[in-house]
C-alpha cells in the first residue's frame, strides 16, 4: 500500500544552472572552435565549389553540339599525333605534299556539316575545286572552346565535341584536289581549356575565382589569359597537332585580350608588358616555333584593323603580324545603318606599310587577297 503521507506530495522546480563556471566556459569556448571550423572549410572550399556551380551551369547552357557533323575517324586520325611534323612524306603523291608556300587565290569555308563521311568530304574537296578555291578554311576549334576532332593535348580533354570529324581525311582530300587546307583555330577566348586548367585563365584579383567577361547568368565566360606561357604553349600545341594532321596553314582568331578592361582582372605576372606587348611576344612565339614549317594566318576585325581597340592596344600590324585575314564586318539587318567601310583600301594599304607582307579580306564565307 502507498503512505498516505506521500499524497499531495509536489516536486519543486528550481531555476538554478547546475553546470559549474568553468564547465560554461568550456561549453562556449567549443561552440567558437566549432564555428570557426565550419567557417574556415567554407572560406577554403568557396572558390572551387562555385568553380563547379559555375561550370555545371555553362554546362548546362551551352551543351556540346550533338550534330555539327558526323564521321568515321579513319585510323590515321584515331593515332597519337607526332610531337614534330614531317616536313615531306614519301608515301604521298607530289601534289598531297605540304604547301606551306603561299599562293594567291580564292578562299572558302567549308560547313563541317558537308564533311560526315570520306564519300562527302570527296564531294566538298571536288566542290571547292571546281569553284575555283584555292584555300580551304576549316573550323577546328571555336570561340566556345569546341574541338572537332579528337586531339591528344593534355589541356584540350575537356574540349572534344559530341560530333568529331576526320580532320587527317579532309586535309588529305583537299590536297589531292589542289585546294590548301586551313585549320581555323580560335586562340584565347576559350571557355573551356580555361577550368581544364585553371593556371591558363583570367582570374579575379586577390582570389581563385575564374574572371568572367559578363555575369554568369548573362552568358559571361572566362579566357585563357594571353600572358601566362601555359596558355601560349597549349595553342601552340594544337597548331603542332593540326600541322601533324596535314594542315601546313593554320588561322589564329580571337589573338587578343577582352575587350572589356576591369581592375578586378588578375593576369598573374606580367613582368611589366602592356596588352600590345604580351601580344606581340605570344606571336613572336608562335612564328619562331613553327617557322619554315607551317604558315600563320591571324584573323581581325575591320575595326581592329582601322584603329588600335582595348583588346590589342595597338593595329594588328604592329603586333608582327605577316600574314593578315581581315574580316568585314556582318551586312546590317533590316532597317540598321549599313557600316561604314569606304576606307578599306586604305586600312589594306596601311596594314600593308605597316609591315603585313600578305593581306586577305574576307566577307562573309568568302575571302580574296588584296
Amino acid at each position: 500500500m502507498f503512505n498516505k503521507n506521500r499524497r499531495g506530495r509536489r516536486v519543486k522546480h528550481y531555476g538554478h544552472n547546475y553546470y559549474s563556471r568553468r564547465q560554461r566556459a568550456r561549453r562556449t569556448a567549443g561552440l567558437l572552435c566549432a564555428a570557426a571550423l565550419v567557417f574556415a572549410v567554407g572560406w577554403l572550399a568557396g572558390p572551387h565549389i562555385l568553380d563547379f556551380g559555375t561550370g555545371l551551369w555553362y554546362s548546362v547552357v551551352h551543351p556540346k553540339p550533338e550534330a555539327e557533323s558526323q564521321s568515321q575517324p579513319a585510323a590515321s586520325s584515331q593515332a597519337q599525333p607526332q610531337a614534330t611534323p614531317q616536313p615531306e612524306n614519301t608515301a604521298l603523291p607530289e601534289e598531297m605534299q605540304p604547301t606551306a608556300a603561299i599562293v594567291e587565290g580564292k578562299w572558302a569555308a567549308v560547313n563541317l556539316s558537308a564533311l560526315g563521311s570520306p564519300q562527302a568530304i570527296e564531294a566538298a574537296a571536288a566542290n571547292a575545286a571546281a569553284n575555283g578555291v584555292s584555300y580551304a578554311l576549316i573550323t577546328l576549334k571555336d570561340t566556345s572552346g569546341y574541338l572537332y576532332y579528337p586531339s591528344a593535348v593534355p589541356a584540350a580533354s575537356g574540349s572534344i565535341a559530341a560530333s568529331t570529324v576526320d580532320a587527317a581525311a579532309v586535309a588529305a582530300a583537299f590536297k589531292a584536289a589542289g585546294v590548301t587546307p586551313v585549320a581555323c583555330l580560335s586562340a584565347f577566348r576559350d571557355p573551356i581549356a580555361a577550368y581544364t586548367d585553371r593556371s591558363m585563365g583570367i582570374h579575379y584579383t586577390n582570389s581563385d575565382y575564374m574572371w568572367l567577361d559578363n555575369a554568369a547568368d548573362a552568358g559571361g565566360k572566362p579566357w585563357l589569359n594571353p600572358y601566362s606561357d601555359g596558355a601560349v604553349q597549349f595553342i601552340g600545341d594544337l597548331i603542332e597537332e593540326t600541322a601533324a594532321l596535314g594542315y601546313d596553314h593554320v588561322l589564329l582568331s580571337t589573338v587578343q585580350f577582352p575587350v572589356y578592361v576591369s581592375a578586378k582582372q588578375d593576369f598573374g605576372n606580367t613582368a611589366g608588358l602592356g596588352r600590345a606587348q604580351a601580344l606581340q611576344k605570344d606571336i613572336a612565339a608562335w612564328a619562331n616555333r613553327f617557322a619554315g614549317r607551317v604558315t600563320l594566318w591571324y584573323e581581325y576585325s575591320y575595326a581592329a584593323c582601322q584603329a588600335p581597340s582595348t583588346a590589342l592596344d595597338a593595329l594588328p600590324s604592329e603586333l608582327g603580324v605577316e600574314n593578315l585575314v581581315l574580316r568585314m564586318p556582318a551586312p546590317a539587318a533590316e532597317g540598321e545603318t549599313p557600316p561604314d567601310v569606304s576606307a578599306l583600301d586604305e586600312i589594306v594599304q596601311a596594314m600593308k606599310d605597316g609591315g603585313c607582307t600578305y593581306v586577305v579580306v574576307r566577307d562573309g564565307s568568302t575571302a580574296d587577297f588584296r
